[in-house]
């Protein structure tokens, strides 16, 4: 449920270029994220979710430099 763990599982074996382009998180990771972004809109996030969704959007920034960089990456071969 963790997107975090998420992407450790990503890059902790190591990846290629094609496996970073090509990643998702987990579908546990994306209902939750939309359970937060539902709520944000519709009442108040708890401090806490207010943090939860925070990292989302941290994590989610550095999955879409990685793709782009990755992008980028596959051209030049």
């Amino acid at each position: 449920m963790n997107v975090y763990a998420d992407l450790i599982d990503l890059i902790a074996p190591g990846v290629t270029p094609e496996q970073i382009i090509n990643f998702k998180p987990s579908t546990e990771a994306q209902d939750r994220l939309s359970e937060l972004l539902y709520k944000n809109r519709t009442t108040r996030l708890t401090a806490e979710e207010e943090r939860e969704l925070d990292r989302f959007r941290d994590v989610e920034h550095i999955i879409r430099m990685a793709k782009a960089r990755a992008r980028k990456y596959v051209e030049k071969r």
